[in-house]
Parts: C-alpha cells; structure tokens; sequence
C-alpha cells in the first residue's frame, strides 16, 4: 500500500479527480447554501463512495497487467478489470468568511482529501489541496420578505503538492495529486428568499480551469444547489432550533486534457436529491445531509457514485 499523510495546512476547494468516477464538489458549502450577514468559521465533512464491477479484459490485457501493481496500472487511467473496483474519498473543508463592509465579503474554502482505492489491492493518497480566494458583493432587497443575492468570484491558486510519486520515482497522473498545479477562475452566485416561515437557496459555483505545469488540464465544471428550508422545532428563549432542509444538487464537468489528448472517459453530468436538517444553538449550527444520485450520465468504464454523506459544524460571529 502506498500512502502520502501530509501536514494539514490551508487549501482549498477539492480539486477534483475523475481517473476513475469520483465527483467532485468544487465547494462543500455550497451543498447546503446559507447566509445572514454574520462572519463564520465552517468546517465540513464529506464522504463519497463509487463503484464499478468487474469488467473482462481481454486475453492480450489480462497477461500484460496480471503482475503489475495496482499504483502502476492505474497510471494509465480506465481500462477493463476482472476484480470490482471501489473508490472512497473523504474531505474535510474549512470555510472561513469574512464581512469587510456590510456589502463585500471575503471568503477562503481550506479542503484536505484522503483518496482509496480498492481493485484486487489497495491504493490510498493524501493531502491537502489549492487555496481557493473568493470575494462577494452582497445585494440586498425586498422580494418575498427579504432576499439577499451573493455575487463573486476568485481564484484557485496552485498551492497543493502536485508532483507527488509512487515508489519507483513514477509521477501520479495528475487526478492523482493532491494540487492541479494550475491557476483556476471561480464564479459563484447564490440567492436567498425568506417568506412565510421558509427558506429559499439556490447556489451556483463554475470554475474554468488552466493548464498546469506538465500542460495537463482539468476539465471545466459547473454545480448548482437548490434547497427548501423549513423550522421544524425553535425556541427564541433558549436559542435552539431543528431545521429541515429537502433540495436538490446538479453537477457537470468537461473532458480532461492529459498528456496531449482527451480523456473521453472523464466528463460526466450527475443530479442528486439531498434531504438533512440542521441544529441551531445559539451561534454554533450543526448540519447533516444526505445525497443520493437520481441520475448519472458517464463513460461505460467511468464508476457511479453512491449515496454521499455531508456533516458540518458553523461559528458565527
């Protein structure tokens, strides 16, 4: 087994590694959008599984890699394997926002990654990824009983280790590393609407990706995240409450550009339905969300997700 353990430091958002079907999230936040003017320290918790059966290569295939190991193999991206092949990522983001005037804010997303995959043996990388800054102007109006519209956008900075190898001295493919090695531009707009005891959300995130230093390029991605919030239990006096959230979550990414060609296998379009709630007590909010895929549009040799599981701790202040 080979496994990178690195210090944990400030990132990012994910970025994203589909050599197999691992969907990405570009902004844990974004899952479950929120905003009510407040400065706030988040920390989320992601858990993404795939899978993908066994598929039988053919007799020329099975000779070649029947002795090679599964880091060696997997360097070359898809390809037919007689074992089932399971994927795990879990993250772990911190968001820290902050208001520098009522109408602009600052964002930084902090993510670290721990990535394993089983085919036969076992294969596991980890590390922290690129810092992502975001700026947002914030517009306020009367729509419903008050909407407020978060307008920005940012970077993606080439931060993260991105020449990480196995044993032999062999780069990783570049899904693989921890950092794209590239500058990448971020657009984000949210919305939010209160009127008669619930709350409206819809978040958009895209980001256009540049080519890295060994001019591999990661393919463009858009998410857009629609919740319905709803108090099901709240007490003012003792500042308490149980919130529940149903919503909705679409994704979509282009092919990859690796070493000098298009990865056909890598782009995909998913659409999942989440439902949680969340715990309120005075400033510290606790969140849990489920999101279980509807429909999955990939390459016949690319793995389906499953269900993912989203836990998350807030101060705001």
């Amino acid at each position: 087994m080979t496994k990178f353990i690195l210090m944990f430091a400030i990132g990012a958002c994910l970025s994203p590694n589909v050599l197999f079907s691992c969907d990405f999230c570009n902004c844990l936040s974004g899952i479950n959008p929120y905003y009510n003017s407040k400065n706030r320290v988040a920390v989320n918790f992601l858990s993404q599984r795939s899978f993908l059966p066994p598929i039988l290569p053919t007799l020329t295939n099975t000779l070649q890699t029947k002795h090679i190991p599964l880091a060696t193999t997997m360097h070359g991206g898809h390809g037919a394997s007689p074992f089932p092949t399971t994927e795990t990522r879990r993250t772990i983001e911190v968001m820290v926002q902050h208001h520098l005037t009522d109408r602009f804010m600052l964002t930084a997303l902090v993510p670290f990654s721990t990535l394993t995959i089983e085919q036969g043996s076992s294969f596991s990388v980890s590390g922290i990824g690129d810092v992502s800054l975001l700026a947002h102007y914030v517009f306020e109006f009367d729509f419903f009983e008050r909407s407020t519209i978060l307008l920005g956008g940012g970077i993606k900075t080439p931060t993260g280790l991105s020449n990480l190898t196995d044993a032999s001295g062999r780069r990783f493919d570049t899904r693989f590393q921890s950092g794209t090695g590239s500058w990448d531009f971020i657009l984000n707009l949210s919305f939010f609407a209160s009127h008669l005891g619930f709350t409206y959300a819809l978040d958009v995130f895209a980001k256009f990706n540049s080519s890295s230093t060994v001019g591999d390029r990661i393919g463009h991605s858009l998410s857009a995240t629609t919740t319905l919030s709803h108090d099901i239990f709240r007490n003012n006096a003792s500042q308490t409450a149980l919130v529940g959230i149903l919503g909705a979550r679409f994704e979509t990414k282009t092919q990859d550009w690796i070493s000098g060609k298009f990865d056909v296998d890598s782009g995909f379009t998913s659409l999942y339905a989440q439902a949680g709630g969340q715990v309120v007590f005075y400033f510290v909010k606790l969140d849990f969300l489920v999101l279980v895929p509807v429909h999955q549009s990939r390459s016949t040799l690319a793995m389906n997700e499953q269900t993912r599981f989203l836990t998350g701790a807030r101060i705001e202040f």
